[in-house]
């Protein structure tokens, strides 16, 4: 039991603040929508889509975003500093 909620805390990657936030920010974002403060189609899907990815977010802690930058960095960082040298 111990070695799943260890896995899980190493892949969680949102803090606890920003999961409220994300929580409350998903929240008026739908709320925008029903109130009727978005009136146009394209944008109603917009705020929609963000508030629904805000929310999953707040709910699993895990933000792939985060993710994805947090792997491109560890890639750029791995390479070879050779750029702007010459090698024979």
């Amino acid at each position: 039991m111990k070695t799943s909620s260890k896995r899980l805390a190493s892949i969680e990657n949102v803090s606890q603040g920003e999961r409220v936030y994300r929580g409350v920010a998903s929240l008026g974002l739908v709320s925008a929508v029903l109130i009727g403060g978005v009136s146009d189609p394209a944008g109603m899907f917009a705020v929609t889509l963000a508030s629904i990815y805000l929310g999953i977010t707040a709910i699993m802690a895990i933000d792939p975003l985060y993710s994805l930058v947090e792997r491109l960095a560890q890639q750029s960082s791995g390479t070879h500093h050779r750029t702007g040298q010459t090698y024979a």
